[in-house]
């Protein structure tokens, strides 16, 4: 949950600052239903979710699946 909260405090001040949300891009898997799973990036995602960050970069890992 500390970690989550520290992504959070970072996402706001990032956007606050008018700088790129996250550096690292949340590394994803497209699912079948249109969904996608994270691989990498969970508690970025948390903390952006948290800090209602819209939108946030993402890696598709296997577009072509």
């Amino acid at each position: 949950d500390a970690i989550m909260e520290n992504y959070c405090q970072l996402a706001r001040r990032d956007q606050s600052l008018g700088l790129l949300v996250f550096s690292e891009p949340i590394h994803v898997n497209k699912l079948r239903d249109g969904g996608y799973l994270i691989l990498n990036g969970h508690h970025r995602w948390a903390g952006a979710v948290k800090a209602r960050i819209p939108k946030i970069r993402i890696v598709i890992a296997d577009p072509g699946k």
